[in-house]
C-alpha cells in the first residue's frame, strides 16, 4: 500500500462530524473536523518500519533456558537471562547459534544463587547475585573475571557509560525505595534519595 492511499484511507478514516442537536428550532448543528492531507505531517505517524527480524535460538547443551525474564541485544550478540527454571544467564550470535554461557548456580568461584539481573557493556558480562550480596563479571565469552561485593539486597541495576553501577533498593520495613550509585569496583557507593522526593 503506498504513502498516499494509506493518507486516503486516513483521512477517510476521521473525516467525522460530532453533531449535536438543537431542541429549540430542531436543527441539527455539526462541526467538521479538518484532516491535514499534506504527507509530510504524516510521515513520522504513519510510516510503517520493516517487519522484525524474528531470530529462533537454537540452544545447545550449554546455553539451555527455561523462561527469558530479560533480553539484551548488545555487542552484536543476544542474551538471555532466566532467573528462575534456569537459573541461568545465556548468550546467541544474532542468527541465533548458541554462543556462551555465564556461570552457574553454585556457591564457589564465578557461581551464584539467583541471577537476578544482567547487563552488558564493551568490557564484559555482569550479572547480579543479590541472595549472595554480589555482582559478577564475566567475558564477552563466559570467563569468570571477578565479583564485587555489594553491601545490600538489590533485584535490578544498570551500568551507565563511565562504568559506573545504578542499582535500585527495594523498600525494606524501614527505608523507602532508593537509588544507589557506586563506581566501577562498588567501593565509592552514594545513596540517592527516596522515588517520592
Amino acid at each position: 500500500m503506498t504513502k498516499l492511499s494509506k493518507l486516503s484511507l486516513l483521512g477517510i478514516a476521521l473525516t467525522a462530524m460530532a453533531c449535536t442537536s438543537t431542541p429549540s428550532d430542531g436543527t441539527i448543528e455539526c462541526d467538521r473536523l479538518t484532516i491535514n492531507l499534506d504527507p509530510d505531517f504524516y510521515d513520522r505517524v504513519i510510516e510503517c518500519s520493516e517487519r522484525p527480524k524474528t531470530v529462533v535460538l537454537k540452544e545447545d547443551d550449554n546455553t539451555l533456558f527455561a523462561e527469558a525474564r530479560k533480553i539484551l541485544v548488545r555487542n552484536n550478540k543476544i542474551f538471555v537471562l532466566d532467573p528462575f527454571d534456569g537459573r541461568t544467564a545465556v548468550s546467541f550470535t544474532m542468527d541465533g547459534e548458541p554462543y556462551a554461557r555465564y556461570g552457574r548456580a553454585g556457591n564457589g568461584p564465578g557461581e551464584y544463587f539467583r541471577p537476578w539481573d544482567i547487563d552488558v557493556d564493551s568490557t564484559g558480562v555482569y550479572i547480579l547475585d543479590s541472595n549472595h550480596k554480589k555482582v559478577l563479571k564475566y567475558s564477552i565469552e563466559g570467563d569468570f573475571i571477578k565479583d564485587f561485593d555489594i553491601p545490600f539486597f538489590s533485584h535490578t541495576f544498570t551500568l551507565l557509560d563511565n562504568g559506573h553501577f545504578v542499582f535500585n533498593l527495594p523498600e525494606d520495613g524501614t527505608a523507602a525505595p532508593q537509588l544507589c550509585v557506586a563506581d566501577s569496583t562498588v567501593t565509592d557507593i552514594k545513596y540517592y534519595l527516596s522515588y517520592k522526593e
